[in-house]
């Protein structure tokens, strides 16, 4: 197993945070009196979390790391996660390229995702674009011509891209939007918080802020999100 690999599971985020804090001594003495265990990432970062918690993030990272290890498959939420991320890395690398315009929608950032070994060919790049729910029954063309695949992916992608080739960067995070790409809300994944289970869905920001939203948060945040975008356009480039 690379050492890239780990570091790429280990970025997922946790549920509704970009990255993981560590706890005050005093907040990791009170939660360990009751009997709480202490986690810690492969960044480093350290905290005393409640056992149910404990129990199912301990249990998601054995399968991410055994499918990593054995190349099988990652469980879906980490599979959406990943998805998410590389695709925001791939509209920052169009962007870049295009002196900072944004791209009019997702499929025309296909020949700018990570260029990594396991995505190396053009169809295992395209299915980057596919929730795990879709990749599964996609029959995505037999073709290394990536404007074939480009052209495929305009109506069988999954998720959903709020700006267009209207918007720059700076535009658009300069809006107050927190969401630029989202998985679709009827492919929530329920997930465990220290505090409950939630239904989550995956997202990255114009800044390229990747996180977890509730999907009733969601639901309600993708109208303002986009309407946010739309206003950001009629703004000084």
């Amino acid at each position: 197993m690379r050492r890239s690999d780990l570091a790429s599971a280990d970025r997922v985020p946790p549920p509704w945070r970009t990255e993981s804090s560590t706890e005050s001594p005093a907040e990791s003495q009170t939660n360990a009196a009751h009997g709480d265990p202490d986690l810690v990432t492969l960044s480093g970062s350290a905290a005393n979390r409640p056992r149910a918690y404990a129990d199912w993030i301990i249990r998601e990272s054995r399968r991410t790391i055994d499918a990593i290890r054995t190349d099988g498959k990652l469980p879906d939420w980490v599979h959406a996660a990943r998805d998410i991320r590389r695709i925001s890395a791939a509209i920052a690398a169009y962007a870049r390229a295009q002196d900072g315009q944004l791209p009019p929608d997702l499929a025309a950032t296909l020949s700018y995702a990570p260029d990594i070994l396991e995505f190396s060919k053009p169809a295992a790049r395209a299915a980057i674009y596919l929730s795990p729910q879709d990749e599964t029954v996609a029959q995505i063309p037999a073709s290394s011509d990536p404007q074939v695949l480009a052209d495929w992916l305009r109506t069988h992608a999954s998720y959903a891209y709020l700006g267009s080739a209207t918007l720059t960067t700076t535009q658009a995070q300069n809006a107050e939007s927190w969401i630029l790409i989202h998985d679709a809300l009827n492919q929530a994944y329920r997930m465990r918080l220290p505090e409950m289970e939630v239904e989550m869905v995956p997202f990255a920001g114009p800044s390229g802020l990747n996180a977890w939203g509730p999907k009733d948060w969601l639901a309600g945040e993708v109208p303002k999100s986009r309407d946010q975008l739309k206003t950001a356009r009629e703004q000084p480039k």
